[in-house]
C-alpha cells in the first residue's frame, strides 16, 4: 500500500498483519520440532539396537551401561 496517514490510523492494520506472521512462524516451529522429535526415536531406536549388539558380544545377560566397552 502507498498511502500517507497518521501511524495511530495504521496501527490495526500492522497488528493484524503481525498476527498473520506470527502465526506462520508458529506452524513453522512446530513442524521443525515434530521432525526433531521424529529423527530423536530413530536415533533412539538405532543406540538401543547398537546397545544389544554391544551386550551379545560381552556375553552378558545382566548388565549395566559402565560395562560396555569404551568408545574411541
Amino acid at each position: 500500500m502507498d498511502h500517507f496517514d497518521c501511524a495511530v490510523a495504521w496501527l490495526p492494520v500492522l497488528l493484524v498483519d503481525n498476527a498473520r506472521h506470527t502465526v506462520g512462524v508458529q506452524a513453522a516451529v512446530e513442524s521443525m520440532r515434530n521432525e526433531v522429535v521424529k529423527r530423536q526415536d530413530h536415533l533412539n531406536t538405532a543406540v538401543a539396537l547398537g546397545r544389544r549388539e554391544a551386550i551379545k558380544q560381552i556375553g552378558e545377560d545382566d548388565w549395566t551401561p559402565e560395562r560396555l566397552p569404551k568408545a574411541m
